[in-house]
C-alpha cells in the first residue's frame, strides 16, 4: 500500500513499475520451465518482450543506466560466446563434407583422422561413393554440444532419414562417429 501512495496510484491498483516486473518475472518463470525452446531463444524473446519495461526504467533514473547497459553488454557477450563456442569444430566437419562433396576422399580421411582401427578401405566403405552414407549431397549442420574432451555435431543429410552425430575431438581436431547419437 506504502507502495501504491509513493508512486501516485489509486489505492487498489499495481503500480506501473511493479507490475511490469510481475509480468517479466512471470514470463522468465514460463520461458525458462518451457522444455521445447532452447534456452538461448527463450532468454533473447523475454529479452525482446519486456524493453518497454527495461526503458521505463531507465529514462526514471539515469542512475541505472551505467550498470543496466554494463549488464546488458555482459549478457550480449555471454550469449555470444555460448552460440560460436565450437564454430571451429562445426567449421571443420563443414569442411570435412566439402571434401567428400568434391570427391577428395583422401583429404577427407585426413580431417576425420587416420587410425589403424579405421584405416582408409573402412572409411571407403562408410563415406565413399558407393559406401554406406553413399555419395554426399545437400547437407546441413543442425547443432553442436560440448561433451567431455570433444563436440558433438549433428549433421542433416538429405538422403538420411535420421541425422547423423559426428565427434570432433578438440585436442587433436580429428573426426570420429559419436558415441551418442542425440543431444537432447
Amino acid at each position: 500500500m506504502a507502495l501504491a501512495a509513493a508512486s501516485g496510484a489509486r489505492s487498489g491498483s499495481v503500480p506501473p513499475p511493479l507490475a511490469y516486473a510481475t509480468g517479466w518475472l512471470n514470463a522468465l518463470i514460463l520461458t525458462l520451465t518451457e522444455p521445447d525452446v532452447p534456452f538461448v531463444t527463450r532468454i533473447l524473446s523475454l529479452l525482446a518482450s519486456n524493453t518497454r519495461f527495461a526503458l521505463m526504467l531507465l529514462k526514471k533514473s539515469p542512475l541505472l543506466r551505467p550498470p543496466v547497459l554494463f549488464a546488458m553488454g555482459a549478457v550480449a557477450v555471454i550469449l555470444l560466446i555460448y552460440r560460436f563456442a565450437n564454430i571451429r569444430e562445426e567449421w571443420l566437419v563443414q569442411r570435412f563434407l566439402d571434401e567428400l562433396k568434391l570427391g577428395n576422399f583422401q583429404q577427407a580421411y585426413r580431417i576425420w583422422g587416420p587410425t589403424k582401427g579405421y584405416t582408409y578401405q573402412d572409411f571407403m566403405a562408410d563415406w565413399g561413393g558407393s559406401g554406406y552414407y553413399g555419395k554426399i549431397g545437400p547437407s546441413r549442420i543442425l547443432e553442436s554440444k560440448t561433451e567431455g574432451s570433444g563436440v558433438i555435431v549433428l549433421v542433416e543429410f538429405s538422403h538420411l532419414k535420421r541425422p547423423v552425430a559426428l565427434w570432433v575431438e578438440r585436442r587433436t581436431r580429428t573426426l570420429a562417429f559419436s558415441p551418442i547419437e542425440t543431444l537432447r
